[in-house]
Formats: structure tokens, sequence, C-alpha cells
């Protein structure tokens, strides 16, 4: 899948299944080492009422890091998410000149909530702890959520063990730009950095879910529920972009294409074909994720009457169009690996209200 985003420009997000052992990650070592790879990964263990999680963050950068994220930006809570988002302290004039920015403030005053992207990190977490709850049909399992943030170009890597008596604690580093002076406000970049952060954030959530069997994990073998579980985290971080960002000129498109990546690869599913060697298919299991989410969200969309798989922010009938595939399959799981999802078993509920009005309508029934 393509992202063309006009405000945002987020790093390419892999989402391991992890052991507390060994870290693994479904990836080529090409992928790994590819310069622009950034990596967060969670793996949760449920004890009782207590959760384990170990959260992973591999930043590349060429630039050493100078001091640590310890100066408090925002805390708070939406329901039972506790959160907070912490800062090094090079970057307090960055956080500072974004939220006073004009144009932000002015996105700010729309009077619908979904005329204009969020502008805070406050209104991001109520968004996106109100994509969560749509998607699962319920509310969701407690979290505390610590987003830490660095200079952008900066190294960083860091491994977070904790426990969580009753809730799911997770930790994630991002980048952030850096303001070269107060009036270098950075609206754009700034703005990026939070959609990214959040909807990594939920991306991740989306595994600690299936990791603890709040989610049953489909699939016959490791390399299957890594599958399948990537295909929903990525399902879920589109729905959480949508809606931290609705209402700007930015949009998703999804490529059904085979990448080239996987051309020549098998499956492994067909009797008939030579499967991939098992260590081969795990490494590839994140791009097979990725296809298999354009492949059947692609198919949804166009029956819908998108032929292109395109969505803008802006267009209120194919925004709704996405979540209701994502809740679908969260709600009413297959194993991908085996075949498409039926898109009559997809039912369009819309979640973002008919009020918006910028939408374009691009397509719908």
């Amino acid at each position: 899948m393509k992202r063309h985003y006009s405000l945002l420009a987020i790093s390419l997000i892999l989402a391991p299944l992890i052991s507390f052992a060994r870290d693994r990650f479904p990836v080529s070592r090409e992928m790994m080492q590819a310069p622009d790879t950034q990596i967060w990964a969670v793996r949760a263990k449920k004890s009782g009422s207590s959760y384990r999680t170990r959260s992973i963050t591999r930043l590349k950068g060429a630039d050493r890091m100078v001091g640590e994220p310890t100066s408090t930006i925002t805390s708070g809570s939406t329901e039972n998410w506790q959160w907070e988002v912490l800062a090094v302290p090079s970057l307090m004039l960055s956080l500072k000149a974004w939220q006073d920015d004009k144009e932000v403030r002015l996105a700010a005053s729309g009077s619908n909530e979904w005329d204009h992207p969020a502008t805070t990190w406050e209104e991001a977490f109520a968004r996106a702890y109100k994509v969560v709850n749509y998607l699962l049909g319920r509310p969701p399992l407690p979290m505390k959520l610590t987003l830490l943030l660095v200079p952008k170009g900066t190294a960083y890597e860091k491994v977070f063990d904790q426990t969580g008596n009753d809730f799911i604690p997770l930790t994630f580093v991002f980048h952030y730009p850096v303001a070269a002076s107060e009036s270098d406000t950075l609206a754009s970049d700034g703005f990026s950095a939070l959609v990214e952060a959040i909807s990594e954030a939920v991306h991740e959530y989306q595994h600690t879910l299936v990791d603890t069997k709040t989610i049953e994990p489909m699939g016959k073998d490791e390399t299957d529920k890594a599958i399948n579980s990537e295909i929903r985290s990525q399902c879920w971080t589109h729905a959480t972009a949508l809606a931290v960002a609705s209402g700007t000129s930015s949009y998703l498109k999804w490529n059904p294409t085979l990448p080239d990546e996987l051309i020549g690869r098998k499956t492994g599913h067909n009797p008939q074909e030579n499967p991939q060697p098992k260590s081969q298919r795990f490494s590839d299991a994140y791009l097979w994720a990725g296809h298999l989410v354009a492949k059947n969200l692609s198919a949804y969309l166009l029956e819908r009457g998108y032929a292109e798989a395109k969505v803008e922010y802006s267009d209120l009938a194919g925004m709704n169009a996405v979540l209701s595939f994502c809740a679908a399959i969260t709600q009413h799981p297959r194993d991908l690996t085996l075949g498409s999802y039926p898109t009559f078993q997809v039912e369009y509920v819309p979640f973002f209200s008919s009020s918006l009005s910028s939408h374009k309508q691009g397509g719908g029934k």
C-alpha cells in the first residue's frame, strides 16, 4: 500500500511477533538494514490481572542523542486509557511553536469535531480511543501509554520491560522536528509526528490484544498468526490516522498488486505449490500482511464505488467504509492467509458524523 499525504510523512512501521527471550522481526534483512526503516514492536503476556509487556523502539539517524526525554508535554486520561507525552528539553521550543501556530489554532475552530484535524495531543488521544472502541464494538482494555519524543535525525534504540496491574503498559519513542527559532513553527512536520505517534501506538496496542487473547489469534502457525495480527494492526493504523487527520487534504491509497519483493514467492497454502521455507515466510510476514490489507480493503472499496481504492480525509463515505471494513475484520475475524474476506460480511456502520462539511462523495452506497 502506498500512502500519500500533504501533511503527513509516516515512516515504515514494523510490528512483529516478539519473543521475550529473543527479539524476532518478520521482515527481511534488507528491510532491517534500510536507512529509512524505523521499528516499533511489542510483545505482551497476561497472568491473572497482570500484564507484562516488552516495548521496542529502533530509530535510525545520523545524530547522537543528547539528553533524555524527561520534560512532560502533556498527560491525562480518556475513559480507561491513561497517557503522557515527554520530550527532551531541546524540543520544548518546537512543541510550543507548533501549538501556538495560527494555522493550527484556526483548524481547531471548526464547529464539527471531524471538520478539522486534531490540534492537540489530548484531542488526538480522545479520537484514537473512539476509533478503537468502534473497531472492537466494546470498550478497550485499560492502557497506560507513554510517548517519548526525541529530535528528528537522532539515532535511538531502547527496550522497555513493564508490568501493569489491570492495565497494559506501553512505551514508545518517536522523532519530532526541531525548530530553528520561535518563528519556525514546523506546523506540517509537527502534525505528522503527532499522527505517527498516535496511530503507531494504536497499531501496537492491537498486537497486545492478540497476545493476551482478548482478540483470538488466527492462523495455523506462528507466521500465519503474525500475518493476521499485522493485517488488523495496519487497518487500525489507517482508521486512527483518518480520525486524527480528518478534514485535511491528505488521502490514503491502496495498491492490491503483489509487491515486487514477493513476486515469484509462494504463500505456502496451496498444496500444489512448493511452500516457502518457514524462515523465509516469517521474514516476509510484514510484506504479506501489507499486501493482504490492500487486496481485501481494495475489494471492499471497489464494491462501494471506489475504483482506485483511494480515500480522501475529507470524504465522509470513504472514511466510513475504511472503518467499517476494519471493524468487520476485528469483530468477525477470518484467517486471511487462506482466502479473501467476503465483502458481503462487512456491515457499513458510519463512524464519522454526517455534518463533516468538507466531504466529497467519491463513491459509496
